[in-house]
């Protein structure tokens, strides 16, 4: 009976060690597949990229720490009756050298992968990655050291590089997106097209007069005065002018400096590193249609390695029925979803940008056009009849007289005078 006892004990222990393998192994898994992800996206490359290296080096960490059951015990212990104590996950010697296995090797690989980025504590970062190499063995530490260690130094003077081009104090980090200094913002809110986001106007600029322009003297500071509807005066118009072309002009000035690849990285990484400015441009001037224009130029012409020409076979084969779910959703009659910025053809990514950014601008005659023209200049099949639906579209938004023109001219060209008229 003893040893009946004893044999299903060890049996209940064991199960109770399986069970808890099973779902801390799962837990691990998808955490990590989440850093991935991130990264694989470009998280590695964005301003505050130190980040979310140091966070998922502290996870691997975590792996081999003791756990405290002290609070899971007093939990259980107020459900169960009294007098009664909850059964625990025994420890597991093989286990927990299973794990500080595969965390070595995790440990290892993110180290290696985190000194190759320029980023804020990149020395401390390395410091922390010789250390964790020479406490594991001497020998090997200091081969893989004086591996990496070129690659850390180039990092660190890109770093430094960088920092004299631009820096976030610079870029005005953390920047609200607010419209061109000059539009009329109140217009916007009630649907009546504006003046500067409504048409070709960069920043700050009139741009091109619309059918549903307001002239009115409020709704003409209303934008420039951060949305408080008092006109401006003169030099207080100029400055804000003044100070809003500075800081796009460091934005550009970024993006044209991770464009020249100071890091020598693969056609893929470069073309991450390019994209996570871009989208942090947009961020801080998501209502400026430029910006997206100057993104969507871009991708159409060095956003990746696949050629127009292998997504116009694919172009043909899908549906370009534009669904009802949202202006981008509505414009991507391509494969590549909204946001898609990683599905195959540069042409395709153009697409999705240029939908994103009418999802902010749904009056933008430029971002509208724009995407017409590379839908029907890329893009084979239906996609020439997709180009006409884009700025149809774009009419019943936003009614103005040059919407018309470039769909009258569209029009045309693919279906003939009559339909033109």
């Amino acid at each position: 009976g003893v040893a009946q006892v004893s044999v299903i004990h060890q049996q209940y222990e064991e199960s109770l060690r399986s069970a808890y393998r099973q779902r801390i192994d799962l837990i691990r898994e998808k955490v990590t597949q989440a850093y991935e992800t991130a990264l694989e996206f470009g998280a590695g490359f964005a301003q505050n990229n130190h980040l979310i290296w140091k966070r998922y080096v502290n996870f691997v960490k975590s792996w081999t720490e003791p756990v405290n059951y002290t609070a899971a015990a007093m939990s259980l212990a107020s459900w169960m009756p009294q007098g009664s104590v909850p059964v625990l996950p025994p420890a597991d010697p093989a286990h927990d050298h299973s794990t500080s296995q595969k965390q070595l090797a995790q440990l290892r690989t993110i180290y290696q992968r985190g000194v190759t980025h320029p980023m804020t504590g990149l020395d401390q970062f390395w410091q922390e990655y010789e250390a964790f190499e020479r406490s594991h063995s001497d020998s090997l530490g200091t081969i893989l050291v004086a591996e990496w260690l070129p690659k850390y130094q180039h990092a660190r003077s890109i770093y430094l590089e960088r920092n004299r081009v631009w820096t976030v104090h610079e870029l005005k980090g953390g920047r609200l997106a607010v419209p061109p200094v000059g539009c009329n913002v109140e217009g916007a809110v009630v649907g009546v097209s504006t003046s500067g986001m409504g048409t070709m106007g960069g920043t700050g600029a009139a741009g091109v007069v619309g059918a549903g322009d307001d002239f009115g003297g409020e709704a003409t500071g209303g934008a420039g005065a951060a949305g408080t509807g008092k006109p401006l005066s003169d030099s207080e118009y100029m400055a804000q002018m003044e100070d809003e072309r500075v800081v796009l002009s460091k934005w550009r000035r970024r993006a044209a400096y991770e464009r020249t690849n100071p890091e020598r990285l693969s056609t893929t990484d470069h073309a991450s590193r390019v994209r996570a400015s871009y989208s942090e441009e947009v961020c801080a001037f998501a209502r400026h249609p430029e910006v997206w224009y100057e993104w969507s130029q871009w991708e159409l012409l060095h956003g990746g390695s696949v050629a127009a020409s292998t997504v116009s076979n694919s172009a043909n084969t899908s549906d370009a029925q534009p669904s009802n779910q949202g202006t981008a959703s509505a414009a991507l009659i391509t494969p590549a979803k909204a946001g898609d910025a990683k599905s195959g053809g540069n042409a395709i990514r153009a697409v999705a940008v240029l939908g994103l950014g009418m999802e902010s601008l749904p009056d933008s005659a430029l971002l509208a056009q724009a995407q017409a023209e590379i839908l029907e200049r890329h893009l084979a099949g239906e996609s020439k009849v997709a180009c006409i639906k884009v700025l149809e579209q774009f009419v019943k938004r936003s009614p103005t007289t040059l919407g018309f023109v470039l769909l009258q001219r569209l029009v045309r060209r693919h279906q003939g005078v009559d339909a033109a008229r």
